[in-house]
């Protein structure tokens, strides 16, 4: 208990210094714009006026020059009226006011979600953090709290922080979306265990996989673009993770090899990111021991090239395997497809 206690305390301090200095740099950040830039900047111009079309109750306006979903505006819209049940304020949505939920509330919850979402990254055992920054006897500390101010100030995100733009709250929604991810339930126990059909069907439609379709789904709402990270970027990780729980290291180097391997053997070739390379000399033999000895590779025979075709073949070969794992995002998918054909294209408005 007082371990717990003192590793807590411990961890406390970086987190209130990180987030006292991503709070002033934004308040500052804030104060400056708006005092430079008293009007709507850009296309800060069409997305004010629509947060304030909502704040009217007009819901069936809508600016055809705006291309993005309404996503932005019900954030705002939601906020301001918790706002203004709480202090009677705002009456109007201004610019200003806009810019400071959009600088200060959400914001201000990015260092929040990038420590929960870094947290579970470098607690998966195939991380490259894992062994070096995480255990069971150890918090991440500093370095996990530097790593959440070092992201959270990078020059474009914290730009465009100051502004009423889509930028912000649509990153937000999409690490939201890559942490629900990561906290599903793992499907391979299940997957190749034939006699397990109750729980693989618990597993499929557990509380994890039906918040990432949902937040899947609300990551639509501020930004079409969304749908490459939270259906195609993420189905396939999952493709990759699947494939890594179904199969057994290949320790052939040969490209042939590796091919028949992968469809008759389920074994998959590939090698850490840190142990692969592009061309010239090629880790062959078991990359998960120690002992590894290199020999010089064709610059067509790369490793990445090698991880691609096994991976590519293994999916192939166990499709009915896939397709099931890869469901969550082909909701996502169908969703998206859905609204094209609705919408008539990818965008909205002109």
């Amino acid at each position: 208990m007082h371990s717990r206690s003192l590793r807590n305390g411990t961890s406390l301090v970086p987190t209130l210094l990180t987030t006292a200095i991503v709070s002033s740099c934004v308040l500052c950040w804030l104060n400056r714009l708006n005092t430079i830039v008293l009007r709507p900047y850009l296309d800060e111009v069409f997305h004010v006026r629509q947060a304030q079309t909502y704040w009217k109750h007009q819901w069936r306006e809508w600016d055809p020059k705006i291309t993005t979903p309404p996503g932005l505006y019900l954030v705002s819209y939601l906020i301001g009226a918790l706002g203004f049940l709480i202090f009677r304020q705002p009456k109007e949505l201004s610019a200003s006011y806009l810019r400071f939920m959009n600088g200060v509330v959400l914001f201000s919850a990015l260092p929040i979600l990038l420590r929960r979402l870094l947290s579970n990254i470098w607690k998966t055992p195939d991380s490259l953090e894992h062994e070096r920054v995480v255990s069971a006897e150890k918090e991440p500390g500093w370095e996990l709290h530097l790593t959440v101010l070092n992201i959270s100030l990078f020059p474009p995100l914290f730009f465009f922080s100051g502004l009423y733009y889509t930028d912000l709250a649509a990153v937000l929604i999409v690490l939201e979306v890559y942490r629900r991810d990561l906290e599903r339930t793992s499907m391979s126990d299940a997957l190749k265990d034939p006699h397990s059909v109750n729980h693989f069907w618990n597993t499929l439609f557990s509380r994890q996989t039906v918040l990432l379709i949902l937040f899947g789904l609300v990551s639509l709402l501020f930004r079409q673009t969304n749908i490459f990270w939270t259906a195609i970027f993420l189905g396939g990780l999952r493709v990759v993770k699947t494939t890594h729980s179904l199969c057994v290291e290949c320790r052939s180097s040969d490209i042939a090899t590796i091919a028949r391997s992968s469809w008759r053997l389920r074994q998959v070739y590939d090698p850490p990111v840190n142990m692969a390379c592009f061309e010239g000399t090629v880790h062959i033999a078991s990359y998960s021991t120690p002992a590894l000895h290199t020999q010089p590779a064709d610059a067509r025979d790369t490793d990445y090239l090698k991880a691609c075709l096994s991976i590519g073949i293994m999916a192939v070969a166990n499709i009915h395997i896939m397709l099931i794992a890869l469901l969550p995002y082909l909701v996502l998918l169908g969703a998206f497809g859905l609204f094209v054909l609705w919408n008539g294209s990818v965008v909205l408005g002109q």
